[in-house]
């Protein structure tokens, strides 16, 4: 074999390689827009199933997001004389190493969500998880979220109750339970309700957290719920110091106030939270 001849071969050896890579990254392309578009429309089945009904928000149903989601994107088909493409692989790996790290900024909020007050005196866990849901989109009745979290005239069990729902409505593991076991929040818990709650209000999800006790906010209102009661944390500020609450029972003002990190930790202590 020449070595003109030996030289096509190997061209065209590599155009199918090059083939065959363009096809398997459209294919992950279409799954992972298939994952996004069945995890929401898995979220409106479970919020109509909570409510009864077969859709939720928007006039958006599951069957329109199928159908979204079963129409494939179109593959390019590969030319076996086209030029095979430059070998970026060493500049983009060179790209990743000298990327620094992104750094949380040093406040943030929700930019939008429903903070309705409770309905009645034991209805704090539905409420407070309904305010985590309409930061998505999601609706839900203060009835129905309730009989999603077990919730009785004695209050909602636990922030697992909390967890489990919101997680049921994404249709993965979006949150996890976080529990402090002990009266009085030790240091390390304290960096952890920072750093969890700086993450989850940088991805636009606001915590529930399960309190007991009196605090004094920032402004110097005192709130007092020595049962027990949920509340809805939805944004920091001074680099995680402060932490922004929504109250569904405070009825005071816009039923939000800012406390200090670690009176919010101790706040919390014996509880938990959910991020």
């Amino acid at each position: 074999m020449s070595v003109n001849a030996a030289f096509r071969t190997v061209h065209a050896a590599r155009q199918k390689v090059h083939a065959a890579a363009r096809a398997v990254h459209a294919a992950v392309g279409d799954v992972v827009r298939r994952a996004g578009t069945g995890r929401a429309a898995h979220g409106l089945a479970v919020l109509g199933a909570i409510a009864g009904l077969s859709a939720f928000g928007g006039g958006v149903g599951p069957g329109a997001l199928a159908n979204a989601a079963d129409t494939p994107a179109p593959v390019a088909a590969a030319s076996a004389d086209a030029p095979a493409p430059a070998d970026t692989s060493a500049s983009a790996d060179s790209a990743v190493a000298s990327a620094a790290p992104v750094a949380m900024p040093t406040a943030a909020k929700i930019p939008s969500y429903e903070a309705l007050l409770q309905p009645n005196a034991f209805y704090c866990g539905p409420a407070a998880t309904r305010i985590a849901l309409t930061a998505h989109g999601y609706g839900p009745s203060f009835d129905d979220l309730a009989r999603a979290l077990g919730t009785t005239p004695a209050g909602t069990a636990s922030i697992f109750e909390v967890t489990r729902v919101l997680n049921d409505v994404y249709g993965y593991e979006r949150y996890v339970s976080v529990e402090l076991s002990h009266r009085g929040a030790t240091d390390a818990q304290v960096e952890k309700l920072r750093d969890d709650v700086m993450k989850a209000i940088n991805r636009g999800d606001p915590v529930v957290a399960n309190i007991i006790g009196t605090v004094t906010d920032t402004a110097g209102e005192v709130h007092s719920y020595n049962g027990g009661h949920y509340v809805t944390i939805t944004g920091y500020s001074d680099q995680g110091e402060i932490i922004t609450v929504a109250d569904p029972a405070d009825r005071v003002g816009s039923n939000e106030y800012q406390v200090p990190l670690r009176v919010m930790a101790d706040w919390i202590s014996s509880r938990g939270y959910s991020a």
